[in-house]
Formats: C-alpha cells, structure tokens, sequence
C-alpha cells in the first residue's frame, strides 16, 4: 500500500476535475482526497502500486473534455515524509499535446472544432463511467484551500451540452424550460468567476442557495451535476426579468416559475414578430435582437446604434437553417455546433430578400413570396445601393423542408434575410444558439415564422458591451436603443463580446478572440539567442540600418535606461533600437519570469498579463478611443490581474504617442519606476506570429523571417505612418527591407471614413489625378473643396506621410466609385473585396495583358526617394519632422520600395473606357499579390531568409491571405499565419509581450 501526492496544473477548475478525480478514485479503489487550490489541483491517493499506476495514467488520458492538462507531478508520502517520486509524469506544452491527454477539446487550439466528450450518464470515456454508481466512502472531496499564488487557469464559458439540451425540452424533467439549465460540461464560468480557487461562493452563484434536490445532486457522485458550481433550478437559481419601455409598471415581471418564464420568452418573441428591437441578456453581456428578415426592423436597430453599414451577425436555430442561407464546409460546421459556438463568417448564398433601401418602409412579411438577387451597381455609398432600381425578382423555392428539431418534426419555411443585414458583402456571420435561453427564444421565434435574429453586441457603437440589468435598462432602453429588457439576476462579472472565426484554406482564424477562448493563456517562447543575427542574413545593412549601423550594433541597454524622457526623446537618442527601452530608473531590469503588462493597440485593443512563459491574452474590448472604453480596459486588467494574482513589474505599449493606453503606461512606468518597452507596431504584429508558431514547435519561427505587415494604421520609427511594411524581425529587432510608396494622408485619421480624400491624395502624388479615368473623382468635390485639398498638401496641413496598404486599398475602392463614404474603419477595403468576388473569376489567373500593365513596380531606393516626413505629436497635431523623427528616418531608410503607380494608371484606363468595376478590382488583387511574391523571392534571395510570417489587418481580406500564401510557397518559401490570434489589432499585445519578454531576458 502506498500514498502519493499529486498536483495537477493547466485549465483544471470550472471543467469537473474533482468530480471526475473522485469517480476515477472509485473505480480504482483508491482512498484519499482532492482539492482545488490557488495553483491548480491537489490529490492523495492512497492504494496498491498498481491501482496507483492506472489512477495516474487515468488523470491524463481520460481527463474531463474541457480540461488543459499541462503538469501532473506526484511525491511518495512516507513516515511524514515526502521525497520526490517523478519530476513530472506528464509535462504538457501549453496545448500541443491535449488531445494526446484529454482527448478534444475547444480550447487547446481557437479553430478547434471538435465536440469534447461529455460526461453523462448515457455517454462516458473512462473505466469509472462502466462501474456502478457507488459512493467511495475512503476518497472525499475536501473544501478548497486558497493559499499560495493563483497560478491555476480557468476554463471559459461552454456552450449548452446535449444532456442539458435535452433536459430543457422534455415535459417531464423539472428543469424543463428552465434558461439556466447547466451541469459539470458546460455554463458559464469565466464570465461568472470572482476570485479563485473556482467555487460557488467565489462566483456570482453565491447568491442562490442549493434548494434540497440540487443540494443532492451536487453531492452525488454518480450524478452529472456532482460539484457543478452553476447549477440550479426554478427553485433555488437565477430567474429571468421583462421590463418595456411602454410598461405601466415601473419594476420588471419575474420569471421565477415555469409559466411566468414561459410568459416572459412568449412576451418577448411576440415583440420580435412586432418588429422591436429587444435588449436580451446573454454570457458575456447584452445582445440586441430583432428580426432579421424585417428590412424595417434591421434598419431601426442601425439608426438607433449607429451602426452605419457594418454587416451584423445573425443566430439561426440549427445548422440546416445556417445551411439554406450559407455554403458550409465540415471544419465550418464542427466551428458552429461545437462548445464555444462562435459567429462563423461563411460564403453566403447568393438569394437575399430585397434591396436594402428600396424596402426601408417594408415589414417582415413584405418579402415572404419573392426573394431578389441585387444586381450590382457601379456606383455606392458603402454596402448599400445609393440606386436601388435594379433588380430581379425569382420565385421563393417552394419546398419546403423538414427538420427534427426538439423531439418534434416541423414544417420549415425558407429562411430570410434581409439585405440591411449585410448588404451585398460575400460573407454573412452567423451563430448557433449556445445559451438555455437562446435555445428558448429562437424556439419561441420559430413558432411565429421568424428564423433568424440578428444578434448585435448590446451597446451603442464605441461604448462596451453592457453586463448590467440596471445600466442596461438606462443607456440600452430608456437611452432609445431597445424597446424592451430581457434580463436576469445572475451577475456578468466580466465582460465577453461574440468570437469571430473565419475558415480559410482549411484553416479556422479568429478574427475576434473572446468568448469561449479568451482568456486562455498562450505560450511566449523561452527566448535564446537568435541564430541568424549573421551578416549572411541580413539585407545591405548600409541601406537598412541608421547610419550604416548593423542591427547587432546596438548600442549599449545599460545606457538606454532615461530618466523621465519624453517619448521623442528617447527616440533621439537611442535611434537605432528597435524596441525602445525606457525604463525611467537607473535600476537592474528584471528577470525574464517577471510578470509584465502591454498594453496592446488602440483599434481592436487586448491586453496581455504575463507569468513565467504564459501569456494571458484578455478579450476583445475594442476600440479605445473614448474613455468609456478606456475604463472597461482598465476595469477587464483589474480583474484579471487579481484573478491571476498577477503584478506586473514591467510595461510594454505601442510607440504611437497618443494612444490612450500607451500614454497611460508610460505615466505609470514613470511613477512606479518600471521597466517600459515600446514596440513598434509592425514588429509587434511579426512577433506575434513568431511567437504563436515558435511554441507550436516550429523551429523556423526561431531564425529570423520576413515579416510582411500590411495594415492601415501604425506609427513608424520615422515619424511617419506605416502599413505596407516589409521587415527582417526576429523578437529582438527588425530591420526595414521594403515599404509601399508613401504619399500623404490628406486629413490624417479622418481619411479612414473619408476615402475619396485618400484617392484625391494618390492620384496627385503620382500625377494622375487629370487622367481621364479620374474623372468621377475630381467632380466628387467642389471647387472649394479642391482648393482645400490643394492647400493641404502643399503646405502639409494634416496630411501626414503613410505607406499603408489598407489606405491604398481604400482609395482605390473610391477611385473605382465602389465606396467613396465609409461608415466604420476598412469598409472601402472591404466593399472592394466584395467587388473583386462578384467578378465570378477570382480563381482564374490574370491574363498577359493585364499581368503587364496591373503591376506593383518593385524598385530599390535611393536617397532622393526618402522625403521628409511629417510628424504627428502627442496631440495629433501635424508639424515637419521632430528631431528625433529626422534621426530615425535614415535608420529605418527601406533598401526597397512597392511603387503603386503602373496599378493606379491601369485601373484608370479601364475605368476610362467603362470596364466593370468588379474586374478592375480583382485585377487589383491579383496585382497586389504577384507584388508581394515578387518582392518577398527578392528579398529572401538577397538576405537568405526562408521563412515569410504574415500579419496584419489586410489579411483578413481572404483574396489576399490565400493568394500571397499560396505564391510565397509557390516559391519555395514557408509561410507562417496566425491561428490563435487574429491578423488584425488583437494581435498587438501578444506581440508587444513577446518582445518584451526577450528583451528582459536578454542578457545585454
């Protein structure tokens, strides 16, 4: 008889652990006890050596679905003593191996689209789940202990299990209806979490005590809610609340039974069918909700939010509906059916109901016998036709399908969807319900002929989702946004927005990381020295590094440490580091497991936290550019950094002088005297690459690569504005090898939602703008108008220098008249994608004739090529170039440029002798990435590079992703793509973290 010690780490509570521990000990006749802990979880086990053995080997290979495993280490206990046994059994690498531990699970990887195992009475993995229920009156489960460091994770929010789906809908089962129906597999969990270790009095389920039938369920072994923290029922849990902006009574209806919640759902689908808009709350936050086939209601609810013609996201009841309206490939449906259920961007089917603004007077029924194709129009204001005339109408299909749904077969009308929901975009996001409610209402919907909802974050655009019943009812329904509340008395203690996912090449990529995977710590590698900082590998130093400075020759950390310098003047004086290091104290920097904060970027914003080599990534929270968001931001770090027992001891931001959260950390590093890096934002984006691929065990991310960052926005170490960057990186550094032609933004930031300013500017910078085919162009603005514009750019008024291959596309999706007025950030870019897809050729290649004259001309620099930039200050003002601007400029001098200008003049002939918008447009991409593949082959030929890392928010264009993956490996390169983290922004803080985290463990 022998008694270990054992301790498990990894996503270990809120996923059944000590259930699943005390079943495992029954069925191998082990005694003893488990516990959650701050650190994860603890065991004794007491047993003969061979049961031991299998109780071990059990713990790994059949662990609960939802589980991350990544250390089992175990110590003989003997005479009181302990002595160490195995250093560790299993030692995981932060998700490379679970399947090999736990079998699938959603959360080892963000496009994982296998359903995990579920342990329920009907369907179970483990020897424990074949022996009788049985109560093991020698293993207990002992109360939590919450000493030590909180070092344990905690899983996010699961969807609705099956067991609890079929619950919900059987007449006979007391928790039928309920909307808080839940067990060991699946609920809320981060979103209810308060502090750890993960118990029901640490979450805000402390409120609802067991009634006596949970309370023996809780404490029943053999039963799926053995130890299951959220669970409850009518009696004893969260009860639903309806409140109407039109109600006589001013406290909301309580669904405290079955018919008052019952009354509640009804009243609310009965409002939807109405056409209202309904304030509904979910996991994360509010959702608001209407009908997604009424034109009428669709458009209110983007009035009302000021939403413009961003495409929202609808949820539909099963995967047959998503089905009718969206092409849907196996990895797309085990994304959408699975336990995160995120929106899924899926190729949509061609029928839609009707135009958008011809049918803005229109009901929900307007549409029901005819469906109309939009024809394309040429000219557009965003993603809906200024010109709705033109139009086919087809009969709707007439057969009608038939679907199990619930234990009943109904008749299925064909599903609906109005044009205000997505305008004439090729995509469409949709969700599954992954709530009781959700599942509930959708039903109650169904039962009125209303298929799908749209389901859009329950906030006023730029302010944070809302949590709160209370703050919801004031900014949501009396604020004029919502004409009712749906709520419930179960706090959201953090915030969570929908995921975003879209499938591309066979590759799931986030382009929203939050419910459901965030915030699940990522890997920083363990940082060594890089093997490539070799004269071999790198481009003509004197042309790429300041001065004629190699990247190596840098100059000495020690000297770098400034006290107080303002932001420009460090960049004076350390010109040649990569990642300025500013630390505000002559003080020994930390060692490389020192926890540290960075702050991410301003558009998309995350944050990260830090410890050891885990890297917690935060949600998505959005854009920070008002202080409402900056609070939410402040409110998520606060949280999780008490959650995680988390202090930083150092800083890392986004060199751009004004952005909200970059200013606050270089206050704080100075008040605190901490360590602050500033990283470049481009360098930011490669590193994140570099360091996803690199702990996935890709050994080419350890060499330095040829990061390709094409993006809209971020500062340059010039002073001037980058997006369509070409950099030698490693963690370390980066070198500037080749940039887009820079022109001036006229308008600086404003030209994001102004891009015929944008295509003004281009055609002026490479005398083009009398062409003939700009002629749509020059008569979009008046006289006085022009002479403005003529004035900004010749005495550089706001009009700061950019090199952004987002602003590009952008302008020439104006100059092609597709979007001249944007009503949020990348909309022209987007509308032009859509363009180029409605061509019906983006599979075929470019023809001869169009290969010669859609060129992106890659050329090598001279001095002549670099002008002055134009410096933007912490205020926003434009000004020449700072000094410290004007230092740096030669030193991040490219060695070659991408010239846009054989392009531009291409598409200006063609639109001269009136050749389809949507042709012109795919020729822009095809000539986009023939550009980049030519100019990556050159550029690896030159510095013997073999590896291309991409990122950026460009690349969420999948034209553009596909077509540059796939020639960059057309030339024998490997191409590394993100597919934990998005392209886009999200990305920042991950990469900012792994930089920081090899500058502090560097030993220079």
């Amino acid at each position: 008889m022998a008694r270990l010690r054992i301790h498990i780490t990894g996503i270990v509570q809120g996923v059944g652990m000590r259930p699943f521990v005390y079943r495992e000990a029954c069925a191998h006749q082990i005694s003893g006890w488990v516990l959650n802990a701050a650190d994860g979880v603890h065991i004794e086990a007491a047993g003969r050596d061979d049961n031991l053995h299998a109780f071990i080997q059990a713990l790994s290979a059949h662990a609960p679905a939802a589980a991350r495993i990544e250390h089992i280490e175990t110590h003989i206990v003997d005479a009181g003593e302990e002595r160490d046994a195995s250093a560790a059994l299993y030692q995981g690498d932060h998700g490379t191996h679970e399947e090999e531990v736990t079998g699938a699970h959603p959360h080892a990887h963000v496009g994982s689209t296998q359903q995990p195992r579920r342990a329920s009475t009907s369907e179970q993995d483990s020897p424990a789940s074949s022996m009788p229920p049985r109560v093991n009156k020698g293993f207990t489960i002992r109360e939590s202990e919450d000493a030590g460091a909180h070092t344990t994770l905690v899983s996010p929010d699961i969807a609705i299990c099956n067991d609890c789906l079929k619950e919900l809908f059987d007449p006979n089962d007391r928790r039928y209806h309920y909307p808080f129906i839940t067990c060991t597999n699946c609920g809320p969990r981060f979103t209810i979490i308060r502090a750890l270790p993960y118990d029901r009095l640490k979450t805000s389920m402390e409120d609802f005590d067991l009634c006596p039938v949970c309370a023996a369920e809780y404490t029943n072994p053999a039963d799926r809610r053995f130890h299951a923290q959220p669970d409850a029922c009518f009696v004893c849990g969260p009860h639903l609340s309806w409140r109407e902006a039109r109600g006589h009574s001013p406290a909301p209806a309580i669904g405290d039974t079955r018919l008052a919640s019952d009354a509640i759902i009804d009243r609310a689908a009965d409002l939807i069918a109405k056409g209202s808009i309904i304030a509904i709350k979910g996991l994360g936050g509010f959702h608001l909700a209407c009908n997604a086939a009424s034109t009428r209601a669709v458009h209110t609810l983007r009035t009302r939010k000021h939403r413009g013609d961003k495409p929202l996201a609808i949820m539909v009841q099963d995967l047959a509906a998503a089905s009718q309206l969206a092409e849907i490939n196996t990895l797309e449906q085990g994304l959408l059916t699975g336990t995160v259920r995120p929106i899924v961007l899926l190729k949509r089917k061609q029928v839609t109901c009707s135009s958008p603004r011809e049918n803005a007077e229109l009901s929900h029924g307007d549409a029901s016998e005819h469906v109309r194709i939009a024809q394309p129009h040429y000219a557009r204001e965003g993603s809906r036709l200024t010109n709705a005339s033109e139009h086919t109408l087809i009969p709707a299909s007439s057969a009608q399908k038939k679907s199990h749904t619930h234990g009943c077969t109904t008749q299925r009308d064909p599903i609906q969807i109005s044009p205000e929901v997505a305008g004439t975009l090729p995509e469409l996001g949709i969700m599954l319900p992954y709530t009781p409610l959700q599942y509930l209402l959708m039903e109650a919907c169904a039962a009125r002929g209303i298929t799908a909802l749209v389901m859009t974050s329950g906030n006023r655009s730029g302010d944070p989702i809302e949590i709160d019943d209370t703050s919801a009812w004031r900014n949501l329904v009396e604020g004029g946004l919502a004409d009712a509340l749906l709520g419930f008395n179960r706090q959201i203690l953090t915030r969570f927005d929908d995921s975003v996912l879209r499938v591309v090449a066979g590759r799931a990529l986030p382009i929203r990381r939050s419910r459901g995977y965030a915030p699940t710590p990522l890997p920083l590698p363990t940082y060594t020295a890089c093997p490539s900082s070799t004269q071999a590998q790198q481009p003509d130093r004197a042309k790429t590094q300041c001065a004629g400075h190699a990247l190596e020759q840098q100059p000495d950390r020690a000297k770098t440490q400034c006290a107080g310098h303002a932001q420009a003047q460090c960049a004076e004086l350390h010109p040649h580091q990569p990642a300025h290091l500013c630390t505000h104290a002559a003080e020994q920097r930390p060692q490389p497991t020192s926890s540290l904060l960075a702050t991410g970027s301003e558009q998309k914003a995350t944050f990260a936290l830090t410890r050891d080599t885990n890297c917690f990534l935060s949600q998505h929270i959005g854009d920070i550019d008002q202080g409402s968001t900056l609070n939410t931001w402040h409110e998520t770090r606060l949280h999780m950094e008490r959650l995680f027992d988390i202090a930083p001891t150092a800083l890392a931001c986004d060199l751009h002088p004004a952005y909200l959260t970059s200013r606050w950390a270089r206050a704080t590093a100075a008040e605190r005297h901490l360590p602050l890096i500033e990283v470049q934002h481009h360098h930011a984006h490669i590193a994140s690459v570099l360091a996803e691929a690199r702990a996935s065990g890709d050994e080419d991310a350890s060499r330095q690569v040829l990061g390709i960052a094409f993006d809209g926005t971020g500062a340059g170490t010039d002073g001037t504005v980058w997006g369509g960057e070409m950099l030698i990186a490693d963690f370390t550094g980066f070198s500037r090898a080749a940039r887009l032609s820079p022109w001036k933004l006229l308008g600086g930031a404003g030209a994001i939602l102004d891009p015929k300013k944008c295509a003004w500017s281009l055609l002026t910078c490479v005398n083009l703008l009398e062409h003939p085919g700009a002629e749509r162009l020059r008569s979009a603005f008046t006289d006085k108008e022009t002479r403005i514009l003529q004035h900004m750019y010749e005495h550089n008024i706001n009009s700061p220098l950019t090199s952004s291959m987002g602003r590009l596309l952008d302008g020439l999706s104006a100059i092609l008249g597709i979007c001249v007025k944007a009503s949020y950030e990348g909309q022209p870019a987007i509308e032009l994608e859509a363009a180029a897809w409605r061509s019906g050729k983006v599979a075929q290649t470019m023809s001869q004739r169009d290969q010669v004259r859609y060129q992106l001309e890659f050329r090598e620099l001279t001095n002549s090529d670099l002008p002055q930039p134009v410096y933007e200050d912490a205020h926003g003002s434009q000004q020449e170039s700072s000094p410290a601007a004007r230092s740096c400029q030669r030193g991040n001098a490219p060695t070659w440029e991408l010239n846009p200008t054989p392009l531009l003049a291409a598409a200006l002939d063609d639109i001269a002798v009136k050749r389809p918008p949507e042709e012109i447009a795919l020729c822009i991409h095809q000539a986009i990435i023939q550009g980049t593949v030519h100019a990556a082959r050159c550029i690896a030929q030159a510095t013997s590079l073999t590896t291309c890392a991409l990122s950026g928010g460009v690349f969420m264009n999948r034209i553009l992703l596909a077509g540059i993956a796939d020639g960059l490996k057309s030339q024998g390169l490997h191409v590394l793509i993100p597919q934990q983290i998005p392209v886009n922004d999200g990305c920042i803080a991950y990469g900012q973290a792994a930089v920081a985290h090899a500058h502090l463990a560097s030993p220079q």
